[in-house]
């Protein structure tokens, strides 16, 4: 979906992004979840997906973002338990999947931004 949205979308967009999380997993689109609960999920379907995963910028030393975690986590080079140190984030953090869906889309967003020329 990131690659069919420009770089400047109207925020209706991530509404779309909502209800397609929402239809796509009704019983557990709105439940909060923790973030060790969307690793271990995101980790099973991620095994061996980093190629899909656009490449963006070598992060620099200290903080990273989700979307960084997410790509390390995908290539095998981090760790569920490396979250909280990598991301600053507490793995008892809850959120819905909703909101973790549009998070990544944002830093998806993001990160085309900051490569664009």
């Amino acid at each position: 979906m990131v690659a069919l949205v420009p770089a400047v979308y109207p925020v209706s967009v991530e509404y779309l992004l909502r209800e397609v999380l929402r239809e796509v997993s009704a019983a557990t689109a709105n439940a909060d979840t923790t973030f060790a609960e969307l690793l271990a999920a995101w980790q099973a379907d991620l095994v061996g997906s980093a190629a899909l995963l656009p490449v963006g910028t070598t992060p620099e030393p200290g903080r990273q973002s989700l979307l960084h975690f997410v790509r390390a986590l995908a290539a095998g080079t981090a760790q569920p338990a490396d979250f909280e140190a990598t991301t600053g984030l507490h793995l008892t953090d809850t959120l819905s999947w909703q909101q973790a869906g549009v998070w990544l889309f944002r830093e998806l967003q993001a990160a085309k931004l900051a490569s664009a020329k």
